[in-house]
C-alpha cells in the first residue's frame, strides 16, 4: 500500500504534554485541520470519541491506534503521537498509553483503507522488532521509517 501523503513528517509529534485521552483526541483534530485532511475539527473529534465508545482503541503494550471515519475528512491521514508520559487510556492489558497511532478515514473509503491499515498496524504492534524500532527511533525521520516500511510492506 502507498502512502503517499496520508503519512508524513508534518504528521508526526514526538515527546507531547498531553494529559488525558480527550486532550489527545482534540490534538489529532487540530493536526488533521492544521495539515488540511479534514473540514470539520468538531465532527471528526466527535467521530473519534464515537469510536471509543463502541471499544477502547487501547492496543496494549502502551499503544492505541484511535481511529475515526468522517464525511469531514476529505484525505486519509496517519497522525503519530509519542507522549512525554503514558495516560490512561482503558487499554486492553491496563497500561497507560503513551504512544498513539491515529488513522483519518475518509467515509467513502471506510470499508477497504481503514480496515486494511487497521489490519497492518495491529498485526505489526504485535511483533517485537516492529515496537522497539518506533520506541527506538530517536527523531520524526527514523519513525517515518520505520511506519512507512510496515505500511507499505506487501503482504506474502
Amino acid at each position: 500500500m502507498e502512502i503517499g501523503r496520508m503519512l508524513c513528517i508534518e504528521n508526526i509529534y514526538l515527546k507531547e504534554k498531553l494529559n488525558t485521552k480527550d486532550e489527545v483526541l482534540h490534538f489529532i483534530g487540530e493536526v488533521l485541520w492544521a495539515n488540511k485532511y479534514i473540514d470539520d475539527k468538531e465532527k471528526v473529534y466527535e467521530g473519534y470519541i464515537a469510536r471509543e465508545s463502541e471499544g477502547t482503541t487501547g492496543f496494549g503494550d502502551s499503544f492505541a491506534i484511535p481511529h475515526c471515519k468522517s464525511s469531514a475528512i476529505h484525505e486519509a491521514a496517519i497522525v503519530v503521537i509519542t507522549l512525554n508520559r503514558g495516560i490512561e487510556w482503558q487499554a486492553m492489558d491496563g497500561k497507560p498509553v503513551d504512544f498513539v497511532i491515529a488513522l483519518a478515514i475518509p467515509e467513502s473509503l471506510s470499508g477497504t483503507l481503514h480496515l486494511e491499515l487497521l489490519g497492518k498496524l495491529a498485526s505489526n504492534l504485535m511483533e517485537e522488532s516492529f515496537t522497539e524500532g518506533l520506541r527506538n527511533a530517536k527523531n520524526k525521520e527514523e519513525l517515518f521509517k520505520v511506519l512507512k516500511v510496515a505500511i507499505e510492506e506487501e503482504e506474502l
